[in-house]
C-alpha cells in the first residue's frame, strides 16, 4: 500500500490486498436410516475448496481552496474473486442390520453416473468486478449555521463465470462385474487395478448444462445529502440516493433450452439522521432510511449442488426479486466521563419481498430440496443496550484499560404467505 501526498490539498494512495481462504474437509456419517430404508449405512464426504481474493483501489484526494474549499475524492477499483473446488468426492455404503454386525457394508453404484453415489464434482467461479466513485464535500455557510453538501457518483460492473464438470464412478457390466469389489473400502475400492475390464469399474460423465452458467451485473447510482444544524441543539443529515441496476444470468437447460435471466431496476433510497443534543453530556437520535436487498447470482441460477453436511441439495430459483427495507432507529446516547459511554436505542425494519431460504420436499432417497423465494414480508425489531467505562479512576496505570459490553433483544417474524 503506498500513499503520496503531491502538496497540503492533493494525495495519490494505491491500496491493495489479496486474500487465500482454503477449507479441507472430510466428513463420515454412519448410523441407521430409520425413516426411509430401515438400512445400515455409512456415507464419506471429502471436500476442498480454495477462495482467491484480490482488491486493489487507486485513490485521489483534493482540496480545491479556490472554489470554497471544496474537497474532491475519486477512486479507482477492481477485484477478482476466483472459487475453485478441484474434487470433491462422495460414497455411500448399506448393510442389512443385523444381531451381531456380521452383515458387510456394500458400496452403493449402479451402471449410471450419479454425484451423489461414488461421484466427483469439479467446479470453477471466476468473478472481475469494477468500480469507480467520485464524492464532492462542499462547506456551506446557511443562515449562520456551518453546513457541508455532499454529492457524488458511483458505479460497478461485475462479471462472473461459473463452470461445473461431474464423474461418477460405475460398474461396467452387470453380467461380468465382480461383487466383491463394492466390498472393499474407501481405501481400495476405486484403485486402479479395479477399473482395469469389464469385471470392474470406469468414470462415466453425468454432467448437466444447467450446471455451469454466466452472469453479469452493473449499478449506477448518485446521492446528494445535506449536513446541518437545523438549531442550537439540533443536527440534521439528510439526502437521497438513485440507484440505477440490472443483473443478468445465462444458463441453458439439460434439454437445450436457454434460460436467459435479467433484472433491472430504479430504486429512490431517502434518509434521515437527527440528533439533538440534550445537553453537554447525552445525545438523542433519529435515523430514518430505505435500503435494498438484491439476490445474488448463486441465488437466481437453476444450477444445483448437494450440501452433505445437511444432506439437501440447494437449487437456485429464476424468480427471485429484490427485497426493500425500510429502517427506523431511535438512540439515547449519555457521556458520564472521558471514555464512557451508556446508550439504548430501539429499532424496527420492515421488509418487503424478502428472500428466504426455504423447503421444498423430498427429491428421493431420503434427500430434501430446499430453494430461495420471496416471502410476502418480514419484521425485525429490537433493542440495544451499550455500555463503556473507563478504568482510569482506579490510577494512571489503568488509564488505556476500558470495559465495553453489549446486550441486544430482537424479535424477527416472517410471512411467507
Amino acid at each position: 500500500n503506498l500513499s503520496y501526498k503531491l502538496n497540503n490539498n492533493n494525495k495519490i494512495s494505491f491500496r491493495n490486498m489479496f486474500n487465500v481462504n482454503t477449507e479441507d474437509q472430510v466428513t463420515v456419517r454412519e448410523g441407521q436410516d430409520i425413516a426411509a430404508s430401515g438400512l445400515d449405512r455409512k456415507a464419506y464426504a471429502i471436500f476442498y475448496n480454495q477462495n482467491l481474493l484480490y482488491t486493489g483501489q487507486l485513490i485521489g484526494e483534493h482540496l480545491f481552496e479556490k472554489a470554497k474549499n471544496l474537497k474532491v475524492k475519486w477512486v479507482l477499483g477492481y477485484s477478482d474473486i476466483t472459487r475453485d473446488i478441484p474434487d470433491f468426492r462422495r460414497l455411500r455404503y448399506n448393510r442389512v442390520p443385523s444381531a451381531n454386525n456380521e452383515n458387510p457394508y456394500i458400496a452403493f453404484l449402479t451402471t449410471n453416473a450419479s454425484p451423489n453415489d461414488a461421484g466427483r464434482f469439479y467446479s470453477n467461479l471466476d468473478e472481475s468486478v469494477y468500480s469507480g466513485s467520485v464524492d464532492f464535500s462542499l462547506p456551506l455557510d446557511i443562515k449562520g449555521k456551518k453546513s457541508t453538501l455532499k454529492f457524488g457518483y458511483y458505479y460497478q460492473s461485475r462479471v462472473r463465470d461459473f463452470n461445473v464438470r461431474v464423474l461418477g464412478n460405475v460398474i461396467n457390466s452387470t453380467t461380468y462385474f465382480n461383487p466383491d469389489l463394492l466390498r472393499l473400502g474407501i481405501g481400495d475400492i476405486f484403485n486402479p487395478t479395479n477399473f482395469m475390464d469389464s469385471t470392474g469399474f470406469s468414470i462415466a460423465e453425468s454432467t448437466n448444462k444447467s450446471d455451469s452458467y454466466d452472469a453479469s451485473s452493473s449499478l449506477n447510482s448518485g446521492y446528494a445529502m445535506l449536513d446541518m444544524k437545523l438549531t442550537v441543539r439540533l443536527r440534521a443529515v439528510f439526502g437521497v440516493r438513485v440507484e440505477a441496476f440490472s443483473q443478468n444470468v445465462y444458463a441453458e437447460s439439460n434439454s437445450n433450452v436457454p434460460t436467459d435471466i435479467t433484472r433491472s431496476n430504479v430504486d429512490v433510497l431517502p434518509s434521515l439522521n437527527l440528533a439533538y443534543e440534550l445537553s453537554q453530556k447525552s445525545n438523542l437520535r433519529f435515523a430514518a432510511s430505505q435500503t435494498l436487498s438484491r439476490p445474488e447470482f448463486r441465488e437466481l441460477a437453476p444450477f444445483s449442488f448437494f450440501d452433505f453436511n445437511n444432506f439437501v441439495e440447494i437449487v437456485g430459483n429464476s424468480e427471485l426479486q429484490r427485497a426493500k427495507i425500510t429502517n427506523l432507529d431511535l438512540r439515547y446516547e449519555l457521556f458520564p466521563g472521558n471514555g464512557q459511554l451508556i446508550s439504548g436505542s430501539v429499532f424496527f425494519k420492515h421488509f418487503q419481498n424478502p428472500i428466504e431460504q426455504t423447503l421444498n420436499s423430498d427429491i428421493g432417497g431420503g434427500t430434501l430440496s430446499t430453494t430461495y423465494r420471496n416471502a410476502t414480508s418480514a419484521t425485525n425489531f429490537g433493542l440495544e443496550l451499550e455500555y463503556r467505562k473507563s478504568f482510569e479512576f482506579i490510577g494512571a496505570w489503568f488509564n488505556r484499560l476500558t470495559l465495553a459490553t453489549n446486550l441486544a433483544l430482537i424479535q424477527s417474524e416472517v410471512n411467507l404467505e
